[in-house]
């Protein structure tokens, strides 16, 4: 079992989804572990669902002075999530310059501030959450795939400007989540339904997936050197520095499946540190 105690864990969008899971799989693994939000109500009753020690922090990724003077107070931190976005969809034309704005400034902006203060002991790691539209582009959803793109190519650069620190990505498929739940739930169930017929473990990741991908990216002992080719089927490999010799495969079948977890559509992409300047990502797709 991986282990985080002692160890000092924020969640900026922990009160939901993905973030409440990645909270609860830390707070499982021994971290005193902080979640963060805009609103406060949701934050006491997300606490309410986790074990161990858990505070909470209003926190809003689109205000810099509230950020700094939080970072400011707080002691470094050993590991620091952002989940943290609210985006709309829809085309390009169809979708208003406003709208557009404000997905920027929510996901890629509140993210790109939260990495400009944030203060986390060597060795630690900041983990940005993207998503699988960077890789497979939809028609009616432009603005969200360039946004995912821009914070694996944020996660890139950073992971040379902030090292030793680990900076990591971490890009979810389709997950059932709350952030679903507006639509209506026949419509809901209706879509869930289709793409699992399409994966090959004929199931919807959840965010238990996602937050065991960002565990392992915690809880790993060594810089990790990736690569991956991409191909229909895709091929994914994965080396310890210590061992380049003799790669341990991991394969994806098909596309947007995940090999080794046991869920569906689930695209995870790491960014770690490696011996030499370059960071180069590992994906499943």
């Amino acid at each position: 079992m991986h282990s985080l105690r002692n160890r000092r864990i924020l969640v900026i969008g922990g009160s939901s989804g993905i973030g409440l899971a990645i909270a609860s799989a830390t707070a499982g693994a021994g971290a005193s572990v902080t979640i963060a939000s805009r609103n406060q109500e949701k934050l006491t009753e997300a606490a309410t669902k986790l074990s161990g020690t858990v505070h909470t922090a209003v926190l809003d990724t689109g205000d810099n002075g509230l950020l700094e003077r939080f970072f400011e107070k707080q002691m470094t931190w050993d590991h620091v999530v952002v989940s943290a976005a609210q985006t709309r969809v829809g085309s390009v034309r169809s979708l208003s310059l406003t709208d557009a704005n404000v997905a920027m400034e929510s996901k890629f902006w509140g993210a790109y501030r939260v990495a400009r203060v944030a203060r986390i002991n060597d060795g630690g790691s900041l983990t940005l959450l993207s998503g699988f539209l960077s890789e497979r582009p939809s028609a009616t959803a432009v603005l969200q795939g360039s946004i995912n793109a821009a914070l694996e190519a944020l996660a890139r650069g950073l992971a040379l400007e902030l090292a030793p620190v680990r900076v990591n990505a971490v890009s979810p498929g389709m997950i059932e989540t709350p952030i679903w739940d507006d639509l209506p739930p026949e419509q809901r169930r209706g879509m869930f339904e289709t793409t699992a017929a399409q994966l090959p473990v004929r199931k919807i990741g959840q965010p238990e997936d996602v937050a065991d991908a960002v565990l392992f990216l915690m809880t790993t002992g060594n810089w990790v050197h990736c690569w991956s080719r991409r191909r229909r089927g895709h091929r994914v490999s994965l080396r310890d520095t210590h061992d380049d010799r003799a790669p341990n495969e991991l394969r994806a079948y098909g596309e947007n499946s995940v090999s080794g977890s046991g869920s569906a559509d689930v695209a995870h992409i790491f960014y770690a540190g490696t011996r030499g300047a370059a960071r180069r990502p590992m994906t499943f797709l």
